[in-house]
């Protein structure tokens, strides 16, 4: 056998627990704290919870780790949630407090999921974007609200658009979503409009500082030739 196979990952048997199970065991245990450690990589974005089945094994298990934890109003938030997984208003409600909780990555996977049951909710797609941002998924979260089709219409969806598009790094879609908001009056919207303004400036301005750099530092080996380099051009 290689060496290297005894670093592989055992197959799971059937019979042998799996995360919600072990978070469950450690609830009775009385150490809420450690069931929650055990089950947050199971519920946290962006975890494999499609099949409904086990989204609902999964929140119903976090629900009963909230009510010893959080206690009964976030509790039954989340229970909600789990009893009707494919609400979308439930699994936002959750979310929201999730969100306030500070627990960013399991609001973001209930957000993403509203979102994917109710596309073009502009109460859900701005909040998935802003769970996703705290998590630095720039561009799932610009992804996210482009595909809402709410960008053209909406001038909130749009900033957010160009926000998380600049974050992530692509300056061309931050300034296409800054033409959207050229006729934008609203006052809060112009201020984001400002900031969003001043943030594109300064990465062209440090692209051009880069590329002048990059120019100038490759002008210079050139110049220097190849000896600069310890290479010998001559063919002998």
């Amino acid at each position: 056998m290689a060496v290297f196979d005894l670093f592989k990952k055992r197959p799971k048997r059937d019979d042998e627990p799996d995360a919600i199970d072990q978070a469950l065991a450690a609830l009775v245990g009385g150490d809420a704290v450690a069931a929650f450690a055990l089950l947050r990589p199971a519920i946290a974005y962006p975890a494999p919870l499609e099949d409904t089945a086990v989204f609902a094994r999964a929140f119903a298990a976090f629900a009963r780790i909230a009510q010893a934890i959080s206690g009964e109003s976030f509790a039954a938030l989340v229970t909600q949630a789990s009893a009707q997984p494919n609400d979308a208003q439930a699994l936002h409600d959750a979310a929201h407090e999730a969100y306030e909780q500070q627990l960013f990555d399991v609001a973001a996977t209930l957000l993403v999921r509203a979102n994917r049951l109710a596309p073009g909710s502009r109460q859900i797609v701005t909040e998935a974007a802003g769970a996703l941002e705290v998590l630095l998924r720039y561009g799932e979260a610009a992804l996210l609200v482009d595909a809402s089709g709410l960008v053209e219409s909406d001038s909130l969806c749009a900033y957010l658009s160009g926000f998380c598009w600049l974050m992530g790094g692509d300056r061309s879609k931050a300034r296409r979503s800054l033409v959207r908001l050229a006729e934008v009056s609203e006052a809060k919207i112009v201020d984001m409009r400002t900031r969003l303004t001043g943030m594109l400036a300064r990465a062209d301005a440090l692209a051009r500082s880069l590329a002048r750099n990059t120019r100038d530092a490759r002008a210079a080996q050139a110049a220097r030739g190849p000896k600069a380099l310890g290479a010998d051009s001559s063919c002998a």
